[in-house]
């Protein structure tokens, strides 16, 4: 990669990876679900969902839970690091279509899109 691309990154993300406390996402999502009764989507975007896989699946597990209602739409999952219980976790929060990031896309991968 461009170093000039990198150090623009880095710039703005920096190096470390700075970790929301779910509690305080979930709360937020309620939030929003609380004055904003009619929407429909929720959007996470984040260019690293699955870089804690046991912590995104908590998250998924809390979402089903909170019963939204809500379609779910998660940006940048990592297709290597997906599995069929992070899948039927996805699908059970609302999740229809996530967009991969790379490595590229694997088998399981295009599972998810098969069982919505």
């Amino acid at each position: 990669m461009d170093a000039r691309i990198t150090g623009s990154v880095e710039q703005v993300a920096g190096r470390k990876l700075r970790k929301r406390i779910v509690e305080t996402c979930l709360d937020e999502i309620v939030e929003v679900k609380r004055s904003h009764p009619n929407l429909e989507l929720l959007v996470i975007t984040d260019d690293c969902t699955t870089a804690d896989i046991q912590r995104f699946k908590r998250f998924l597990v809390c979402v089903v839970e909170m019963d939204l209602g809500w379609d779910l739409s998660i940006d940048n999952v990592r297709a290597n690091l997906i599995d069929e219980e992070l899948i039927d976790l996805f699908v059970a929060a609302g999740g229809s279509s996530p967009l991969f990031s790379p490595p590229p896309i694997t088998a399981l991968a295009v599972a998810v899109t098969a069982r919505v």
